[in-house]
């Protein structure tokens, strides 16, 4: 019988040093992976690797800006040599959202949302793709969002447009792998709680957010990290090119959102 059991497997997290990133990165770990936590900042990067091991698993730290080619070629070799030469998964996890309507949005923020999530996305996929095509073996997941299929808020429309781009290039990038057995993914979170949500989202926002969620609650980031193990795992062999929706049954509505009653308040007739 098939289990999710990663034993052997070598995993590449981008934006793994916290929030849905580092739990997806705990969860690999903790089925028997190799982990590579890769984010920009190295020194959290090493806590995260460090929290891994002292749990019993195997991890390393690498630095990545995924924004970089350089960045993502020196992230990829250092896991090649840490760990055999091999990277059967890889999780496309990194990425950044914007705020404001978008006659505010400078295009300093347009690119560097658009850089970070789609650019970033192609760079990593890019640089593992050759490696799984000579295995003959390799999943590609892609941490999209609810957004990229259907509105969520005003004032993201870069990170909506990024988002619905990761889609796109998941089926595309599924078709290009499939016969060398080379599948690509996508988890596409609803609103979810991780410790930055938590942090800077007042209480009875969230309150209000999983309200209007038919099962009461909003996302964890393990709701995430088991869908990611999911698609990774011998079970969704056969599973290619498709969006796994991660909310619970529906994003709360944007037409109820505080953004948009604000948006709706300025208008003028």
């Amino acid at each position: 019988m098939m289990t999710l059991d990663f034993t052997d497997k070598v995993v590449l997290v981008t934006g793994a040093n916290k929030g849905i990133g580092a739990c997806i990165a705990e969860m690999f770990a903790e089925s028997g992976a190799k982990v590579a936590v890769g984010g920009r900042t190295q020194e959290k990067n090493e806590e995260e690797a460090a929290k891994i091991r002292a749990a019993g698993g195997t991890a390393i730290a690498v630095e990545l800006d995924v924004s970089s080619e350089e960045s993502v070629k020196a992230a990829v070799q250092k896991t090649l040599d840490a760990f055999g030469g091999r990277i059967d998964i890889l999780v496309n996890n990194a990425g950044v959202t914007d705020k404001g309507l978008i006659e505010d949005k400078p295009l300093d923020e347009w690119h560097r949302v658009l850089e970070t999530d789609v650019t970033g996305t192609f760079l990593c996929t890019r640089e593992v793709m050759p490696i799984m095509k000579a295995q003959r073996y390799g999943r590609i997941v892609i941490i999209a969002s609810t957004t990229g299929k259907r509105m969520a808020y005003l004032g993201g429309c870069a990170y909506d447009t990024s988002k619905a781009a990761q889609i796109q290039f998941a089926r595309h990038i599924g078709v290009e792998g499939a016969m060398y057995n080379v599948t690509c993914n996508c988890v596409c979170p609803g609103s979810t709680l991780t410790p930055l949500h938590k942090t800077h989202t007042p209480p009875e926002t969230i309150a209000k957010k999983a309200k209007q969620n038919p099962m009461g609650r909003l996302g964890e980031p393990e709701d995430m990290a088991y869908a990611t193990l999911f698609l990774a795992s011998d079970y969704a062999s056969y599973i290619n090119c498709a969006e796994l929706t991660v909310d619970g049954g529906g994003l709360y509505n944007y037409m109820d959102s505080e953004s948009y009653h604000k948006a709706l308040s300025k208008r003028e007739y």
